[in-house]
Order: C-alpha cells, then sequence, then structure tokens
C-alpha cells in the first residue's frame, strides 16, 4: 500500500524474511537488512566479504563504512 519505489527501506529482525524482501524487489524498492550469527552460512558469507584475507586489490581499494550498534534492555 506504500509507494516505496526508488527507496531504500529497513526493518527490524522481525521483518527480516524473504518474503519481505520479494514484497520490496515487486515495487521496486531496495532493501537493508540485519543478517544476524545465528543465520549460519549467510552470516559467514557476509561476515568474509569484509574479511581482509578474503579481499582481492580492487576490495581492499574500495571505501566502505560499518556501523555497529548494541542495544540495551528495554528493562533499563
Amino acid at each position: 500500500m506504500l509507494d516505496i519505489e526508488g527507496a531504500i527501506v529497513t526493518v527490524d529482525a522481525m521483518h527480516c524474511q524473504k518474503e519481505t524482501a520479494e514484497i520490496i524487489i515487486k515495487n521496486k524498492g531496495d532493501y537493508v537488512l540485519q543478517v544476524k550469527a545465528n543465520q549460519g552460512n549467510l552470516y559467514n558469507d557476509i561476515y568474509a566479504m569484509f574479511d581482509e584475507k578474503y579481499m582481492d586489490k580492487a576490495d581492499k581499494e574500495c571505501e566502505y563504512e560499518t556501523y555497529t550498534t548494541i542495544e540495551k534492555s528495554h528493562e533499563e
């Protein structure tokens, strides 16, 4: 029901599902989905992309930024 064409959609862990990504793509949007360590091979493959021992020269010269967030308990 939303016009997301050309938009970048971010969602929380609950919505990091194939079906959600398919809906975003179908509606011509882009997405950033969270990947957690409990997602096994997918997490390891993505992690390896940012590990210098797996990078070629072009990868090492590419500029990118990473961000980490640490969530606290809802009770604090």
